[in-house]
């Protein structure tokens, strides 16, 4: 069943339901055990079920060799929060400070992110008013994730 094509697909995994449930889950091959594996995605919903998967895959899968050209900035970012910022004290601040460079940084891959496009960042964070010290913040937050 591994290799047959479902609606709701992304790589390995697709939607399926258990019978006598309304409920989609999250279904995928287990080759290590041989058997069809499920989690609830936790809605009766389709489409919910379609963006839930893809949310899953997005934080749980790891990243492997992807090149600079062609991961999002926002990619790097919000695995960044889900996967770590979000624990931490002050994760609060942590969440602004990677808004800042998503808005900055908009449909742009890792490779944009250059010495030259650093400073345009560091320059329109002091033209919206934003101080030396929080600046430096931001631009540790980013650097982290």
């Amino acid at each position: 069943m591994q290799n047959k094509q479902h609606d709701g697909q992304i790589g390995e995994y697709w939607l399926s339901r258990r019978k006598g449930s309304a409920a989609w889950c999250r279904t995928w091959f287990d080759k290590r055990t041989r058997q069809t594996k499920r989690t609830s995605l936790g809605t009766e919903d389709f489409q919910q079920a379609q963006l839930n998967l893809a949310e899953w895959m997005l934080y749980s899968q790891a990243l492997r060799k992807e090149a600079p050209q062609e991961l999002p900035i926002e990619t790097v970012l919000l695995r960044y929060y889900n996967n770590h910022a979000k624990n931490i004290r002050s994760a609060e601040d942590a969440r602004r400070s990677l808004d800042k460079w998503a808005t900055y940084f908009t449909e742009q891959v890792v490779s944009d992110i250059t010495p030259v496009t650093v400073e345009g960042f560091i320059e329109s964070l002091r033209i919206q008013g934003y101080s030396e010290g929080y600046i430096g913040r931001i631009l540790r937050v980013g650097k982290a994730a």
